[in-house]
């Protein structure tokens, strides 16, 4: 729910490669209105942390390889964190030539590691909770696919922010190592990376939401983007005229559901409940005033079609 941007990254390339191409974006992001603009991290391992947690949770002990990788990373607190920008929870959006290649090494060594016992590992791990369902279920087959990303995915992010009230975004590629003996002539590493950013309750949301897709445009030119859109219809058209309405709706929407949650809150704080918000932007959200936007628009069509730049 709510007016955001998603984007899926794909590269081919050795890590020397991807990283200048990282680093570029980043020279060319200086001079777009970012609130902060970070640094290109290199990051190792990158795998899903939540996996880890289950295992251990159910007082499974880790194989040692895994374990001594796992306390080297948890060394940086923010190790963890840093790993969520991979999306290590989602599920490549990929074709299956590139899905086939970008998990090769990593099904390579689970087929032929004995750095762990197949036996050993649970059937499945699940994530209970008090109401009898389960959010969360990891199948062995995905245990041993965590293991080989804890031996061997890494990657490069570089994490930017629009302005205040929107979420960051995420461009974060990761490969696995390649195998010691792969041909010199196989194909190069292929990397890939998935996230979204929320632009709906940014302060500023026209110029954020425009500067995200400027992001977006300069990471497809320097050879990263694969994909991207919105759920307003601007990335597409680059223009208000239409998107504009499906913004508002969805901000009347959302503070609608909020007033709806506030009354159940409330009414559970009646009965002794203790219920604490953290963060209520839908009810603040006001209508985006796109004005100015919609001007502009107008005045730049006549030059797209006499075939002058647009000002501005």
């Amino acid at each position: 729910m709510g007016i955001y941007i998603d984007y899926t990254l794909r590269a081919e390339g050795s890590e020397e490669t991807v990283r200048g191409r990282l680093e570029a974006v980043r020279r060319r992001c200086l001079d777009l209105p970012l609130k902060a603009v970070g640094d290109v991290l290199r990051v190792e391992p990158v795998y899903n942390g939540i996996t880890i947690m289950l295992y251990e949770s159910e007082g499974l002990t880790l194989p040692e390889a895994i374990a001594e990788r796992v306390r080297r990373a948890d060394a940086d607190r923010d190790h963890r964190l840093r790993c969520l920008s991979f999306a290590p929870m989602m599920v490549p959006e990929l074709p299956k030539d590139d899905l086939d290649r970008y998990f090769a090494p990593a099904l390579e060594l689970i087929e032929r590691t004995d750095l762990w016992k197949k036996e050993e590992i649970p059937e499945k791990l699940d994530q209970s909770t008090p109401f009898g369902f389960s959010p969360f279920t990891v199948y062995r087959r995905g245990i041993e696919l965590d293991f080989a990303s804890i031996l061997l995915r890494y990657g490069y992010a570089l994490i930017l922010h629009p302005g205040e009230g929107s979420e960051s975004i995420n461009l974060a590629l990761s490969t696995f190592r390649q195998p010691t003996d792969t041909p010199a002539d196989s194909q190069p590493p292929l990397w890939w990376g998935q996230s979204f950013t929320k632009t709906q309750y940014a302060k500023d949301f026209v110029q954020v939401h425009e500067t995200v897709c400027r992001v977006l445009d300069i990471v497809q030119e320097e050879g990263l983007l694969l994909k991207g859109s919105d759920n307003c219809g601007y990335y597409a058209s680059r223009s208000w005229k239409d998107a504009s309405k499906r913004v508002n709706e969805e901000l009347a929407f959302a503070g609608m559901m909020s007033g709806l949650l506030g009354v159940a809150i409330g009414n559970m704080r009646e009965e002794g409940v203790p219920v604490q918000v953290i963060e209520d932007n839908a009810s603040k959200a006001k209508p985006v005033d796109f004005s100015s936007a919609l001007a502009r628009e107008q005045e730049q069509e006549p030059e797209k079609h006499t075939g002058r730049p647009p000002t501005g």
